[in-house]
């Protein structure tokens, strides 16, 4: 499995055909990330490998999710908000 981390200064993630499952960690959801949005889009045309999105540390998606995974060809956006001290990731197709 290939995993990486993408920084703050990164705005846009473009995956083409995986020949692995992927993991791609978001940054900590923080005051200084707060609305900080990230777009992923995922045009290969594979579907036996998942791209996962894993937001930082112990988060979670605003569902509760620890983590999201992408089989198809798509494009999605995460989005930080942070409020009353805990930061939470928006997933929206």
């Amino acid at each position: 499995m290939a995993s990486s981390t993408i920084t703050t200064t990164v705005n846009s993630v473009l995956v083409g055909t995986l020949s692995a499952h992927t993991t791609i960690g978001l940054p900590t959801c923080n005051a200084t990330n707060d609305t900080k949005q990230f777009l992923f889009q995922k045009s290969g045309t594979d579907t036996a490998f998942g791209l996962t999105i894993d937001p930082s540390g112990g988060e979670l998606f605003s569902d509760g999710s620890a983590t999201k995974t992408v089989f198809s060809k798509s494009e999605f956006q995460c989005t930080c908000r942070f409020a009353s001290g805990t930061g939470s990731w928006f997933f929206n197709f």
